[in-house]
């Protein structure tokens, strides 16, 4: 983001949070296409998981 105030979180949940990763996979690519304008992860949107039933 232009203004800093945020941070991607692709490299943080990539070294530190491989469960996450796995867990909420289709939470992470329905973040990345739709919720930012770049591609990149900010917002991991939890109830795309409980919709898709992916554990």
């Amino acid at each position: 983001m232009q203004s800093g105030q945020l941070i991607a979180l692709d490299d943080l949940i990539e070294e530190h949070a491989p469960n996450i990763k796995e867990k909420f996979a289709d939470a992470i690519e329905y973040s990345k296409e739709f919720l930012s304008s770049d591609g990149k992860l900010y917002y991991l949107p939890v109830q795309i998981n409980k919709a898709t039933d992916r554990r």
